[in-house]
C-alpha cells in the first residue's frame, strides 16, 4: 500500500470562487508515490542529471542553492512522443519529496471567462503555499503556443489572458522566498511562446533511445518470458523462468565471463557449446541483434513490440484451446489437458525469437521521420 501523502489545510480565500478553484487544483497533487524510480528510467541520463540538479539538489542542500546558484525556476523536456518524458515527471514525484502537482490543460483552461487565468493563479499560490513544490505540465504546447496566432490576431482573448498570467507568475518565482519548480514536457518545442522559453531556462532533448538502451528495454520487458537467451560473452546460453529453480551442474565452463549483474537464482541449466549448437535459431533470443533491427523505435514502440511477441505463445495456445469444440464438454481437452493445465502453460511458454521477428514485422517506428526536427531545434534553442 503506497504511502499517501498529507497536505497543509488550504490556505483562506476570502473569495468562495477561488476556494473552489484551489479545491479543483488540489485534486491534481500526487498524494501517493507513482511508484516509478530513476533507476526505471533507462539511459537518459543527462535529463535525469539535471532534475536532480534542480529539485533534488535545492531541497536536501538549500544553503548551497543561493545568490548565483539560485535554483532554476524552470525545465523544458522536449522531443519524439514516447521517450520516457512523463516518465521521467513520475520519478521527480516519486524521488524528489516535494509537493508534485500533475497539471494538463484541462486543469487550467475553463469555459468560463475569466476563470482560467484566476485557476493558473490559484496554482501558483497553492505550490507556494505547499512548498517545496514541483509543478509539471504536461503537453504544454497545449496552453502555449505562440501568442497572437503568428500575428494574425485570431487568438482567442481568454487564452491570452491566461498565457500572460502564467508568464507573470513564472517571473515571479524567481523573486520569492518560497521553492515552486516548473517541469514542462512537449512533443512540439517549436509552437511554444518565445517568452515562455525564456522563462524555462533549460531546454532538454529526450532523444530516441540508441542501440544500447533499446537492449536494456527488451531486457527489462522480457524479464522472465524469453525460452534461450543468448549470451555474447560466452557461448553459453540459459533458460530463464521466474518459477523454476537453479539446477547448476557441477562445472560451468566460461563462468568468468558472465556479467556482473547475473542472478543465479534464474537460472535452471547452463548449455554448454555442444547443447548451443543443437538448439535452433528461432529458439535463441539474441537482444543485441533484436535492438540493431529496431533503429528509430521510441521506448513507446520497444513497449508495444515487447507487448506482441510475449501475446504471441499466449494467442496461438488460447486459439488452439478455443478450436477444440470439445472443451467445455469433456474435463479433458483433446490435448490431454484441462483449462487449469492450459492456464499453467500459457505461464510457462516462452517468448523466442521466432515470436520478436514475427512482432517486428506487425510494429515500426512511429516517431523517426521527425528525430532531425527535433535536433535541429535542440541546436538553435536547446539549453542543457
Amino acid at each position: 500500500m503506497p504511502e499517501e501523502r498529507l497536505l497543509k489545510p488550504l490556505p483562506h480565500w476570502e473569495d468562495p470562487d477561488l476556494r473552489a478553484l484551489a479545491g479543483t487544483i488540489s485534486r491534481d497533487i500526487f498524494t501517493r508515490s507513482t511508484g516509478v524510480s530513476w533507476g526505471d528510467v533507462v539511459a537518459l541520463e543527462e535529463p535525469k542529471r539535471l532534475l536532480k540538479e534542480a529539485v533534488v539538489m535545492p531541497v536536501k542542500y538549500p544553503e548551497l542553492f543561493t545568490g548565483l546558484l539560485t535554483p532554476w525556476c524552470g525545465i523544458l523536456l522536449y522531443g519524439p512522443p514516447g521517450t520516457g518524458k512523463t516518465m521521467l515527471a513520475k520519478a521527480v514525484a516519486n524521488e524528489c519529496r516535494t509537493t508534485f502537482f500533475n497539471i494538463s490543460a484541462s486543469s487550467i483552461v475553463s469555459k468560463y471567462r475569466g476563470d482560467s487565468e484566476k485557476l493558473v493563479r490559484v496554482l501558483f499560490e497553492l505550490a507556494r503555499h505547499h512548498a517545496p513544490s514541483t509543478i509539471f505540465i504536461d503537453e504544454i504546447d497545449a496552453i502555449m503556443g505562440q501568442r497572437g496566432d503568428a500575428g494574425g490576431g485570431s487568438e482567442h482573448e481568454g487564452s491570452r489572458r491566461m498565457k500572460t498570467e502564467l508568464l507573470i507568475q513564472m517571473d515571479g518565482l524567481a523573486k520569492g522566498a518560497e521553492l515552486v519548480f516548473v517541469l514542462a514536457a512537449s512533443n512540439l518545442p517549436w509552437e511554444l511562446d518565445v517568452a515562455l522559453l525564456r522563462r524555462l531556462e533549460k531546454r532538454v532533448l529526450v532523444p530516441l533511445p540508441n542501440e544500447p538502451a533499446r537492449e536494456a528495454m527488451l531486457r527489462r520487458n522480457l524479464a522472465g518470458r524469453t525460452g534461450l537467451e543468448v549470451s555474447h560473452n560466452t557461448r553459453l546460453i540459459s533458460p530463464i523462468s521466474r518459477q523454476c529453480q537453479p539446477a547448476l551442474p557441477a562445472s560451468l565452463p566460461y563462468t568468468a565471463a558472465l556479467p556482473s549483474d547475473f542472478k543465479w537464482a534464474s537460472v535452471m541449466h547452463m548449455l554448454t557449446a555442444a547443447e548451443y549448437d543443437s538448439t535452433t535459431p528461432s529458439q535463441r533470443v539474441d537482444f543485441a541483434a533484436v535492438a540493431a533491427s529496431t533503429e528509430g523505435y521510441s521506448g513507446a514502440d520497444m513497449r508495444l513490440l515487447c507487448k506482441e511477441a510475449a501475446m504471441r505463445p499466449v494467442r496461438s495456445r488460447l486459439m488452439r484451446q478455443l478450436e477444440d469444440t470439445d472443451t467445455a464438454a469433456a474435463p479433458l481437452s483433446a490435448s490431454g489437458t484441462t483449462p487449469v493445465d492450459a492456464t499453467a502453460a500459457l505461464q510457462r511458454d516462452p517468448v523466442t525469437r521466432s515470436d520478436i521477428d514475427a512482432a517486428l514485422n506487425t510494429t515500426s517506428a512511429s516517431t523517426h521521420k521527425f528525430a532531425q526536427k527535433y535536433e535541429a531545434w535542440a541546436r538553435e534553442f536547446g539549453a542543457a
